[in-house]
């Protein structure tokens, strides 16, 4: 199955047994680039520091975008690096 069969069948699936509380999507970065249109709430850790790799959260376009919390980390030690627990809401989002 596709990104995309998968995200559809689980939106199918929520909207038959009407959820009370959000659902929450958790990755890969496919997974997150089909959803993302869907999302209305982030809450995302944010790592000052780049990392070898292929697997990435898709591109915010910031003005569709607002910060509703942060949660700075200092880096911890010479081998540590800052991070940030972050939640956005999607401006105009509607419920």
């Amino acid at each position: 199955h596709t990104a995309e069969h998968n995200v559809e069948s689980a939106r199918a699936a929520l909207a038959r047994v009407r959820m009370p509380e959000p659902a929450f999507c958790i990755g890969g970065g496919e997974i997150y680039r089909v959803a993302l249109p869907y999302a209305t709430t982030l809450h995302l850790t944010e790592i000052a520091r780049d990392f070898d790799g292929d697997a990435r959260f898709p591109a915010l376009e910031r003005s569709e975008w607002r910060e509703t919390a942060r949660e700075d980390h200092p880096a911890d030690g010479p081998d540590g690096f800052a991070y940030a627990y972050v939640t956005y809401e999607r401006a105009n989002a509607t419920a």
